[in-house]
C-alpha cells in the first residue's frame, strides 16, 4: 500500500513539475548577422547549399527520375526479393496507382520546394550579383520542374516567413 501511494506521489509530483510554460526558441531561419551579406563567404555557403539539394533530387535514383522513368514504360523495376521492390513502391508508381502520399511523390516535392525556399531566401541577404543570379536560376529550374510536376508552383518573396 505504502509502495502504490509512493509511486501516485512521485507521479503527481513529476506532472506537477513539468507542466510549466514553455518558451521556445525556434532557430530554423537565419539572421542578417549570421549570414552577413555582400558576396561573403557565408552566402556562398548557402548557395552551395542549394546546389547540393539540387544535386541529390536530380541523381538520385529515387527522385525526379523516379517519377519521370518509373511511370512510363522506360523501366519496369525488378522486383526479385523482398529489398528490391520497395514494398511495392515502384510498382505502384508503373501502374499510376499512387496518390499525394506516396513517398517519393512526397520527397521530390519537398525537394523542389525546399531548393525554391532556399534560394529565394538566399536573396535577402544581399548577395552578390553571380550569386543572385545562379540562385535566380535554380529557383526557376526548381519551380519549372514543380509546374511540370504538380501543375502549380508555391511562392513566396524574399524574407516572408
Amino acid at each position: 500500500m505504502i509502495r502504490k501511494i509512493s509511486i501516485i506521489v512521485m507521479a503527481l509530483s513529476v506532472t506537477a513539475v513539468s507542466c510549466t510554460k514553455l518558451d521556445e526558441k525556434l532557430n530554423g531561419q537565419l539572421t542578417e548577422s549570421q549570414v552577413g551579406g555582400g558576396g561573403s563567404g557565408n552566402t556562398a555557403a548557402l548557395l552551395n547549399g542549394i546546389y547540393d539539394n539540387i544535386r541529390g533530387t536530380f541523381q538520385d535514383q529515387a527522385g525526379v527520375y523516379a517519377l519521370e522513368e518509373m511511370t512510363t514504360d522506360e523501366l519496369i523495376g525488378p522486383t526479385r526479393g523482398g529489398d528490391w521492390d520497395d514494398n511495392g513502391a515502384w510498382r505502384v508508381l508503373h501502374a499510376h496507382k499512387f496518390d499525394a502520399d506516396h513517398i517519393r511523390v512526397r520527397e521530390v516535392f519537398a525537394a523542389l520546394g525546399g531548393v525554391c525556399y532556399s534560394a529565394t531566401d538566399l536573396m535577402r541577404f544581399n548577395p552578390t550579383a553571380q550569386q543572385k543570379a545562379e540562385a535566380r536560376m535554380l529557383r526557376a529550374f526548381a519551380e519549372y520542374m514543380l509546374l511540370e510536376g504538380w501543375g502549380q508552383v508555391p511562392y513566396r518573396e524574399p524574407g516572408e516567413s
